[in-house]
């Protein structure tokens, strides 16, 4: 009888400790959360949070050949042309007004 009631003491203790680790991570989320930042955000040398610049976001392009929006340092000049890869650099321009009007196969 000792032993069930030690392992159902441990079992307990576990999660216990458990929920606990759960609530902290939570509430370390929500501060984050409320204050603009993502929940790993590192701190700076005194322990406070280093403070992010808000509104400054990074201009889109459209790759000329699939279309998709990317930011536009990562974007591949060819040309008047905008590509998302070198694949799509290769292929060259694709009309998508054309591509969006036809009906697929």
């Amino acid at each position: 009888m000792g032993k069930l009631l030690s392992w159902v003491l441990l079992i307990v203790l576990g999660w216990a400790i458990w929920k606990l680790v759960v609530i902290t991570q939570r509430k370390q989320q929500a501060r984050h959360a409320a204050r603009g930042q993502p929940a790993g955000a590192d701190s700076g040398a005194n322990g406070a949070a280093e403070p992010r610049a808000v509104g400054q976001g990074e201009l889109m392009v459209r790759c000329a050949h699939c279309g998709i929006h990317f930011p536009q340092s990562e974007a591949l000049a060819g040309g008047e042309h905008r590509f998302c890869s070198p694949a799509h650099r290769a292929a060259g321009p694709r009309d998508h007004e054309r591509a969006r009007s036809d009906p697929a196969p």
